[in-house]
């Protein structure tokens, strides 16, 4: 049944529509479009000359519209203003929005297109009703109509085939959408809340000022952080104080959508743009074109190309900050200060793990510093997961048995990891204007002397995650790949402060070489992005090598500490012994023959004990001819027989 046009000017002649001040102007523009449509569709059923209601009533409304045009308030004004639109724009603007919305407005542009099956709006009835409603201002012909503003913008697009006046006018939904309500809605994107400014560092939170101002005299502010440093946080403020709201918009929708950088521009966003943290990659910011400022969160070290930007690196918030957050959560004020001291984490991050500090002690047999250790590991980004794997044992100092020197070794490298922050406080200018964080230390000795036993038992120490890098993942054949992977896994651990421990470390910090093929350069390229990484980490990396030579001398002249992991002595031994065989243990004269005769690395030891208890399943000790077979099999994996003396023990 078509569509009888006499029912649009029901409800189109009822008091005119007054625009208010300080109004929003969408629904008097809406109401004098329809007018104009009525004034149309009458015009073509009726003699052109006659003085219709229906013309008198829009050109009324014309008359008030005009007289207010510069004055106008809502989103719909800023879009005017914004593009320069002309009445004549805003009447094709909004026949065009109208008809996604109101579908009596699209039954009749459809009746009025009859015979055609087009669905939207013809480019030759558009025409014809401008040319027909503004005479006097409008001498368009089809040319002129797609290349105003709201074309040029992408606003309006032209769908079809055929002659171009037989084609359709489409809307943008998403950005009719925006202009037509006052609700911020789009695809992807996602207003950011601003209740979170006390985790900022304090040095950030006196800045805010200034960073405004940089941010409205600016096309770009570029905020740089680790992840979860706040920079969300800050982007948000940020906008509450500029008078904006702070939209989080997708990278790629933000290069691909021009409507989208439009609809920010008139609804009063505030674009928070995230491109891709990858290393050795390079983004170009589209400009929005309309004199509004944008926000972009990246990376210490992505490289972003945009026009009239200002970069700001967030920093640590400082110790006091950071012992206040962890307050609010842990009860023991020591617990608080220590993570303070030893826990360089951002605080959304401290947030974020004090909040999952629930369970009582005891109800989860782990006490508050454990779970803090355990929910760090477990808040890791899944990227840093996909490199490398988490090291969960907890090493009491008990457990760990090396020489004195190796001990004390230990003990500062500790003492040190505890205090990178605090460290520098009152000592010279020098090593103030070089100050980092970061600690790196080599641990050299041969399998099983207790290397990465050592690393766990640091990391116990220090109440911080210890993850083992899979070299494995790391490695790419690809050129460039390889470096990708690396400044992830060092961003990644950066931003959760997680310790990494590089096993076999000379696969790629291995001295370089001359470069006489490509594999040889490609490995040389490794080794010199690594270096340039590793000086400035702020964080904790502890690599293990079984010759100290592997290692390139560059990196060397870069570790704060190196430990000589030696094969344990006579009282290490005997020690290693006792601790591994706990109540199991035979006689003590027993364990010091071993200790005496048994030249075995503490990994080799632990094998043994172990080979032994499951050939002793059901004694309280362990046999000691079960033990003295299990040495015998480490001895034969290393290619020798076992000691003499230990066969004429009399346990053989």
């Amino acid at each position: 049944m078509a569509f009888d046009l006499r029912l649009l000017r029901e409800g189109s002649m009822n008091d005119l529509a007054v625009i208010k001040p300080q109004a929003d102007c969408f629904n008097p523009l809406q109401q004098w479009t329809e007018a104009g449509l009525v004034f149309y569709t009458e015009s073509l059923t009726q003699d052109a000359t006659a003085q219709l209601p229906s013309g008198v009533h829009f050109q009324t409304l014309t008359h008030d519209i005009e007289a207010q045009w510069k004055n106008l308030n809502g989103r719909t004004s800023h879009l005017i203003q914004v593009l320069n639109l002309s009445p004549a724009e805003v009447f094709v603007l909004f026949i065009a929005g109208m008809m996604e919305t109101q579908p009596r407005i699209a039954f009749a542009i459809n009746e009025l297109q009859q015979p055609s099956d087009q669905a939207r709006l013809s480019i030759h009835l558009a025409l014809d009703m401008v040319q027909f409603l503004f005479p006097d201002t409008t001498d368009w012909d089809v040319l002129d109509l797609i290349n105003t503003p709201l074309f040029n913008e992408s606003v309006i697009t032209v769908s079809g085939n055929g002659p171009l006046s037989l084609r359709e006018l489409a809307i943008s939904v998403p950005l009719w959408s925006v202009i037509k309500s006052k609700h911020n809605r789009w695809q992807g994107v996602q207003e950011l809340d601003s209740h979170e400014r006390e985790l900022l560092p304090a040095a950030t939170r006196k800045l805010l000022p200034d960073l405004c101002k940089k941010l409205t005299s600016s096309e770009f502010l570029i905020l740089r952080g680790q992840e979860h440093s706040g920079r969300s946080i800050l982007a948000a403020e940020l906008g509450l104080l500029s008078g904006y709201r702070a939209m989080r918009i997708p990278y790629q929708s933000w290069q691909d959508e021009p409507q989208l950088r439009l609809a920010a521009a008139i609804a009063g966003w505030l674009p928070v743009i995230t491109p891709p943290d990858v290393p050795g990659e390079d983004y170009k910011l589209i400009s929005s074109g309309y004199q509004t400022p944008a926000i972009i969160i990246t990376g210490l070290h992505t490289c972003v190309i945009a026009s009239r930007c200002y970069n700001y690196a967030l920093p640590m918030p400082d110790s006091t900050l950071r012992q206040k957050l962890w307050s609010e959560h842990v009860e023991d004020k020591s617990l608080a200060e220590k993570l303070a001291g030893s826990a360089l984490l951002s605080g959304p991050m401290i947030k974020n793990i004090g909040e999952q500090i629930t369970l009582p002690e005891g109800l989860s047999g782990l006490n508050q510093e454990q779970q803090v250790r355990t929910w760090r590991s477990l808040n890791i980004a899944p990227g840093l997961t996909q490199l490398a794997q988490a090291v969960t044992k907890d090493i009491p100092k008990e457990a760990v048995i090396f020489p004195t020197l190796i001990n004390e070794h230990l003990d500062d490298l500790i003492a040190r990891a505890l205090q990178r922050e605090s460290l520098y406080r009152k000592l010279g200018d020098t090593l103030a204007a070089n100050q980092n964080p970061g600690l790196r230390a080599l641990f050299v000795g041969a399998s099983g002397t207790g290397k990465t036993l050592a690393a766990s038992y640091i990391a116990s120490q220090i109440g911080a995650p210890l993850f083992r890098v899979d070299l494995g993942s790391v490695i790419n054949k690809y050129i460039g790949e390889s470096e990708k992977n690396l400044g992830r896994l060092l961003d990644y651990a950066a931003a959760t402060d997680t310790i990494l421990l590089f096993d076999e470390a000379e696969s790629v910090f291995g001295n370089r070489t001359d470069a006489r093929s490509s594999n040889e350069r490609f490995a040389n390229n490794l080794t010199n992005y690594l270096l340039s990484r590793i000086e400035t980490h702020p964080g904790i990396v502890i690599l293990t090598s079984n010759h100290r030579d592997r290692i390139d001398p560059a990196f060397n002249r870069r570790l704060e500490i190196i430990i000589d992991f030696p094969q344990p002595g006579f009282n290490e031994r005997l020690a290693l012994w006792g601790s591994h065989m706990g109540q199991r243990s035979p006689d003590d004269d027993f364990l010091k023959a071993l200790a005496s005769h048994c030249d075995l690395s503490g990994g080799q030891i632990r094998n043994a004990v172990l080979s032994a208890a499951a050939n002793s399943p059901d004694s309280e000790v362990l046999g000691k001819a079960a033990i003295i077979k299990a040495i015998s099999r480490e001895y034969q994996k290393l290619g020798k027989s076992l000691p003499a003396a230990l066969q004429s023990h009399g346990v053989m």
